[in-house]
């Protein structure tokens, strides 16, 4: 089951450094709603480029804390990490 586990773990992780770095090269400005960013990576490519971040992490994963629902108030861009599952994916996308 590790083995599985590893796979997916790396995956997530090649997913998010591809993310970051087209993130880093189109450099979004302003206020940005990052949501299912386990790691932080996407979060982290914003705010070098110089957005301002607002992380919404709707499970407790890796000691982050969660909430059901995103901030409140004006974004000027969202980016949502896709969510495994149909009805996961849905959810997330009515919240932002």
């Amino acid at each position: 089951m590790a083995r599985l586990d590893n796979r997916a773990t790396d995956r997530d992780q090649t997913v998010a450094a591809v993310a970051a770095e087209a993130l880093s090269e189109i450099r979004p400005q302003g206020r940005i709603l990052v949501a299912f960013d386990s790691d932080g990576a996407i979060a982290d490519a914003l705010r070098d480029g110089g957005a301002e971040v607002v992380v919404w992490n709707r499970l407790a994963i890796g000691g982050q804390a969660a909430t059901p629902w995103p901030a409140e108030g004006a974004f000027d861009g969202a980016v949502l990490r896709l969510p495994r599952g149909w009805a996961g994916f849905e959810m997330a996308l009515h919240a932002l």
